[in-house]
């Protein structure tokens, strides 16, 4: 078939399917559902490039099952959120002491929550962030779970496809004050100028997109994003505190990287589980029972909020009052110095 017969019949310009060919762009759901049906195949034929040509290709929705709705909460999780979410300070660019002792007590919170579920397989996105991947085969089920409950809860046999991004680690050139001199016969001169200097910012934002099927008819999209930012890990006191932010953003990434590899892994297990299965009894998701989680979830983050606010104040207060014993000490001491100035300059006298 010639692009433009394509075209044509999926009423696109000639352009668009000589971009989709060349991977300039990728089709929208809307395309790619006319595309599937135009030539017989299914959604995982067109996106996954593994799938041999000469297999069947695999139902988009098997017609045993009586469809199921999946549960989607109006939470999502922020970008900004690992800083907050295990109780570190960021604004003041510094660890709390407290930070880990805060962080192990709403981790074992989380934790017991997520094993109470009884989950067949489960996982956290990144290790210092309370966001956990779960499958379920007893439910049949996969979903995502934060904030004492799961926030999405959807279906293997409504499950498309799953696509991974990230915008990289980036580069980029800023500018530096530097001194300079010149010697020479005519003379010594020294200056002040502005030198480029590359800088590099290794903070990498993850997203994740489910594309499902919200009704019989209709798909949506699921977004998660994660960021590896960690505004806390910056050290301003510290001579060597670029070195370990940047050691720590390299680890969060590539642990990052490994658990967005499990989770494609466990969502095609998922639906090939799904393909396999006889049954189809499999149990409905209730939304009520969800919401009520997610409501004790975010009352026990607000509780771990307050207790952050609080000690952020005690915080306040500790640096104060070691500020002023510090200005107060060299005060004295500077008195003291000065005494024995006047008391050795008279005595000479």
């Amino acid at each position: 078939m010639s692009q433009e017969e394509l075209a044509d019949k999926l009423g696109v310009s000639r352009q668009s399917i000589y971009k989709w060919e060349s991977g300039i762009n990728d089709p929208e759901l809307d395309k790619l559902k006319a595309i599937a049906e135009l030539f017989g195949v299914s959604f995982d034929y067109l996106l996954n490039d593994s799938i041999d040509a000469e297999q069947p290709s695999a139902p988009i929705q098997p017609p045993k099952l009586k469809f199921r709705k999946p549960f989607r909460s109006k939470n999502s999780v922020s970008p900004a959120k690992p800083d907050s979410d295990n109780g570190y300070v960021s604004f003041s660019y510094g660890r709390n002491r407290r930070s880990a002792e805060l962080f192990e007590a709403a981790s074992a919170e989380f934790d017991k929550a997520v094993d109470e579920r009884g989950y067949t397989t489960h996982f956290r996105l990144q290790p210092d962030l309370l966001v956990e991947f779960f499958s379920d085969q007893k439910r049949a089920v996969i979903g995502f779970f934060w904030d004492g409950a799961e926030q999405f809860v959807c279906p293997y046999e409504n499950i498309i496809a799953l696509n991974i991004g990230n915008n990289g680690p980036s580069s980029f050139v800023s500018p530096q004050t530097v001194v300079g001199g010149i010697f020479g016969a005519g003379g010594v001169g020294i200056g002040v100028g502005q030198a480029p200097v590359t800088r590099i910012n290794p903070s990498v934002l993850y997203k994740l997109e489910i594309v499902y099927y919200a009704d019989e008819n209709k798909t949506a999209t699921y977004t998660v994003n994660l960021s590896c930012s960690r505004e806390y890990a910056i050290q301003n006191a510290r001579r060597n505190a670029e070195t370990e932010y940047h050691a720590l953003m390299d680890a969060l990434s590539t642990a990052t990287g490994s658990s967005l590899n499990k989770l494609s892994l466990a969502i095609t297990t998922a639906k090939n589980f799904m393909r396999q299965s006889k049954k189809t009894n499999w149990p409905e998701i209730d939304p009520a029972v969800c919401y009520k989680e997610i409501a004790e979830g975010d009352r026990a983050a607000r509780e771990r909020s307050t207790e952050i606010l609080t000690i952020q104040k005690e915080e306040a207060k500790h640096n104060q009052l070691v500020k002023f014993f510090t200005i107060g000490s060299l005060v004295v001491l500077a008195a003291v110095a000065v005494g024995l100035f006047i008391w050795m300059f008279a005595a000479s006298h």
